[in-house]
């Protein structure tokens, strides 16, 4: 009968660089590669908070986004209100933390419907450029 594993494979695996064993699957591999790259990483945290924004945004608003506060129109920053205040007296920091629940759900239809539309005339390349 032969061997399972030789010895260079052996070898591998005791420098554990190179998982021998186990099944790769295409997730296993991005989030390797997703790893490595530092900026990426901050990307997700960037995306992964924006997340946590929108979902707590109830708990994180001083105020109402829609309650107008005419004694408050046009305030600066302030402890009381962050980001101040807009021409209606609306806390302008609630209105953002609110904003969160909107854009970021756009922001990532817009992604993905770009990436259905590019890599869909990916393969059609030939027929829109030739070089030459």
């Amino acid at each position: 009968m032969s061997k399972i594993t030789t010895p260079a494979m052996e070898r591998l695996r005791k420098k554990k660089k190179y998982n021998v064993t186990g099944v790769s699957t295409p997730g296993k591999e991005a989030w390797k590669r997703l790893k490595r790259d530092r900026t990426a990483i901050a990307g997700l945290a960037i995306i992964v908070f924006l997340l946590l924004v929108g979902i707590f945004a109830p708990i994180i608003a001083p105020y109402d986004y829609r309650t107008q506060d005419y004694s408050a129109v046009l305030q600066p920053p302030s402890r009381e209100h962050w980001f101040g205040t807009d021409n209606t007296g609306r806390d302008i920091f609630s209105r953002v933390v609110y904003g969160t629940r909107y854009s970021l759900p756009i922001g990532i239809l817009c992604v993905i419907g770009g990436l259905m539309i590019g890599g869909g005339f990916r393969g059609c390349g030939s027929l829109f450029w030739r070089p030459g």
